[in-house]
């Protein structure tokens, strides 16, 4: 009885956490904006541009350097940052701030935690 007990505990909270949602966007600056102001736009966990107004239905989770910031310095790979958020994220807002101008481009994948 103990161990079926246990096992259930088990299977639910593993079942709950394979079926959370959550979003994550890969996003390129343009290369007018220095490698220094995309640094301090992950160290505050933000990248919506100055300026611009974004209110989505989720909250950000991280701001990050595309792999974990080895290429980071890098002028090219040093502009992609991975946004993840804690649940699913309407593509539709992030195609506006991407025709605000500040980015070059970005990619969405959603999957489970």
């Amino acid at each position: 009885m103990r161990f079926s007990l246990f096992f259930l505990i088990i299977l639910l909270t593993s079942i709950s956490h394979f079926t959370s949602a959550q979003s994550t966007y890969f996003i390129k600056y343009k290369s007018d904006v220095s490698l220094a102001e995309v640094e301090q736009k992950v160290q505050q966990d933000q990248f919506v541009p100055a300026g611009i107004q974004l209110r989505l239905q989720s909250e950000t989770k991280s701001v990050d350097h595309l792999a974990k910031g080895i290429a980071k310095a890098d002028e090219v790979i040093g502009r992609i940052i991975k946004i993840t958020f804690t649940d699913d994220v309407d593509e539709s807002q992030f195609l506006q701030l991407k025709n605000s101008g500040h980015w070059r481009k970005f990619r969405h994948l959603t999957h489970g935690m």
